[in-house]
């Protein structure tokens, strides 16, 4: 189903939380807003799929700000989350956490 307000893809997804009982098997379902860019992130690298900038690139910066026009704030939820996603993969082999994760996800969503 698509937003019509921001053009995203809306979708519940299945995800794996460590909880206490009273959740079926660990398992959440949790809406969440897929944006429509072809510049996607290669994970664990978090460049661009097309591009092979550091992801989220210039298009991707570009598209992602025109879907979240009307909704600001769901941009900056996105961001943070993926934002989360990708210190995940990118300190899963032991290294420190990248100094310009901020600037890359976050400083230019406003």
């Amino acid at each position: 189903m698509t937003d019509p307000r921001s053009g995203t893809l809306l979708c519940v997804v299945l995800r794996s939380l460590n909880v206490s009982e009273g959740t079926s098997k660990g398992w959440v379902r949790t809406p969440m807003l897929l944006p429509r860019t072809e510049h996607l992130p290669a994970r664990p690298a978090w460049d661009c799929l097309v591009c092979e900038h550091a992801w989220p690139c210039a298009n991707a910066k570009a598209d992602l700000t025109g879907q979240y026009l009307r909704f600001p704030a769901g941009l900056a939820i996105y961001m943070a989350s993926v934002m989360y996603d990708a210190v995940e993969d990118l300190t899963a082999t032991g290294e420190p956490t990248p100094a310009d994760l901020y600037e890359r996800f976050l400083a230019w969503v406003g």
